[in-house]
């Protein structure tokens, strides 16, 4: 049986021994195991991905960046039939827009 022992950039209780982070849910890809993680002490999202394949495990603040489409930090969510296959929403608004646009349904594949 395989396990994966995640480690987190920081601790899990805070100095007066109460739960300092809030583990959003862990999905697994076929090489992936991702987890979007709260840290209440530094009042801040990160997101966890370990590369089984090679491995490595990386923290980063709010998310992904979205170097192809939106250029800002994005959240994946898997596809439940499809663990290769992520979406994420995003909504582009403007500076002169009044109210706020409908958002935008981005759809990915993890490179294998």
């Amino acid at each position: 049986m395989r396990h994966l022992n995640i480690k987190f950039n920081n601790r899990r209780l805070n100095s007066e021994g109460k739960k300092d982070i809030y583990i959003g849910n862990i999905y697994r890809s076929s090489r992936y195991v991702f987890t979007p993680y709260y840290h209440n002490s530094r009042k801040q999202n990160y997101f966890f991905c370990h590369d089984l394949k090679t491995n490595k495990s990386y923290n980063m603040k709010d998310g992904l960046t979205d170097d192809i489409h939106t250029r800002e930090k994005v959240v994946i969510q898997p596809f439940y039939n499809d663990t290769n296959k992520f979406y994420y929403l995003h909504t582009h608004v403007k500076e002169d827009d009044i109210d706020e646009p409908n958002p935008t349904l981005y759809i990915g594949i993890l490179k294998k």
